[in-house]
């Protein structure tokens, strides 16, 4: 994985390992030839026109292209994920980690509407942010919910929303001093106005901003998607009772009905995002589409393509001009962390091993038995539960436990082999 995800151009984002690259899977290999034989058949088959026959060459190799960068996508959601793992490990009373993204727009629902009413409809921004921490070694979670009727979605929204997070949490909780982002690939977030923001909301919120994590597109962002599903069927179920929710009012009443949902609180906007004020010196950052991990410290950060994954690169940001957004003074609807307790542990079976190679610590784990039917949807994961809350609670805060994958039996002679002939001493034979 390190030697995958080096930059072969960058030292600072290169790291060695510490073995040699002479071992070959047959089974990646074969893949490739099996891709290169497909190819090789359509080129060599007959078509009616030759407009068809560029096609499907066209179509072979776009198809092989999006498989590779599935491939690549795949081992870097995993890579970013360790950082996730990582700062939950080392989390405490006085940090919190803050998971971050826009929902698809909410379009406004009537109870009963006529046909005419379904079309042309203008959606209401909302976004999530889900912050976790962990007191006398039990994590707790909170949701805080922006609901804006007009909302450009930008960075300087992004900003506003950070820093009035950051803001509540100091109010209520003057033991935080430390806060972890993690954030979607968008462009809202992944930009310079945001990244480069880091400094004046510290000063303004008093909690310093150690780390910035982009999850890969379409990985990482998974509690602030639960808790969108979890709050949509609430609104559902408000409709259902002879209710219209046609703005952000009353989406925010919605929400808030029958006494809300535990560990959610919500705030309503008109508008939110004024323009940009962006000087025009000093205010880029090189390379940035290509960067994923920022961690801050006075006076500079230190910037990564893929989480630790070399030296990294660091940037001064002295001298960096103070950011200007609007500032949010509306609060939160009343709420507080919500504990989450862990399940039974089980006792590890033999030949399994999980992400994290530290100590495990299981919350959300259920005994095993025959009548658990919610399974770990991430790939390799052979962990299930009874209950559904018991699910979200391992893929918010839990680590998978893998299987050893299976050798097939040309792999289980040639290393068998191998290892006899390793510890036999040398024999010779002399007629």
């Amino acid at each position: 994985m390190s030697y995958a995800l080096s930059d072969s151009s960058y030292s600072c984002f290169q790291q060695k390992c510490q073995h040699t690259h002479v071992d070959h899977c047959f089974q990646c290999e074969e893949f490739g030839t099996v891709l290169d034989e497909i190819q090789g058949a359509v080129e060599e088959a007959s078509f009616h026109t030759k407009d068809d026959h560029d096609e499907a060459i066209y179509l072979v190799k776009y198809s092989k292209d999006v498989i590779h960068a599935w491939k690549a996508h795949q081992l870097r959601t995993v890579r970013q994920d360790q950082s996730r793992l990582k700062i939950l490990r080392e989390l405490d009373s006085g940090s919190v980690f803050i998971t971050q993204d826009w929902v698809m727009k909410f379009l406004p629902r009537k109870y009963r509407e006529s046909q005419s009413d379904w079309f042309g409809k203008r959606g209401i921004s909302w976004h999530i942010s889900v912050v976790v921490r962990r007191r006398a070694n039990q994590f707790e979670s909170q949701g805080f919910v922006h609901i804006i009727q007009n909302c450009t979605q930008g960075s300087s929204s992004v900003v506003s929303i950070m820093a009035h997070i950051l803001r509540t949490l100091k109010s209520e909780h003057p033991e935080i001093n430390q806060a972890f982002f993690r954030q979607d690939n968008a462009g809202c977030y992944h930009s310079t106005y945001t990244i480069l923001s880091v400094p004046t909301i510290e000063k303004e919120a008093g909690i310093h901003v150690a780390e910035i994590g982009l999850s890969d597109p379409q990985g990482g962002k998974g509690p602030a998607d639960r808790m969108a599903a979890t709050i949509k069927g609430h609104i559902t179920r408000f409709i259902n009772e002879e209710n219209n929710v046609t703005n952000a009012k009353e989406m925010k009443n919605a929400i808030l009905s029958h006494g809300s949902l535990p560990g959610i609180r919500v705030v309503m906007l008109d508008s939110l995002g004024e323009p940009e004020t962006v000087p025009p010196t000093q205010q880029k950052i090189n390379g940035i589409s290509k960067l994923n991990n920022f961690r801050f410290y006075p006076g500079g950060m230190r910037v990564w393509q893929a989480f630790d994954i070399g030296p990294g690169k660091c940037i001064s940001l002295e001298g960096t001009n103070e950011r200007h957004y609007q500032n949010i003074s509306v609060t939160f609807s009343p709420g507080e962390f919500k504990e989450i307790a862990p399940r039974r542990k089980l006792k590890e079976p033999t030949k399994t091993f999980t992400t994290d190679p530290a100590e495990e610590e299981d919350y959300g784990r259920e005994a095993k038995g025959d009548g658990q039917v919610f399974p770990c949807p991430k790939e390799g994961c052979t962990r299930s539960f009874q209950r559904h809350s018991s699910l979200e609670k391992h893929l918010a805060f839990g680590r998978c436990t893998k299987t050893v994958e299976r050798e097939t039996l040309l792999h289980k002679a040639k290393n068998g082999s191998k290892s006899e002939t390793a510890d036999s001493p040398l024999r010779t034979s002399c007629n």
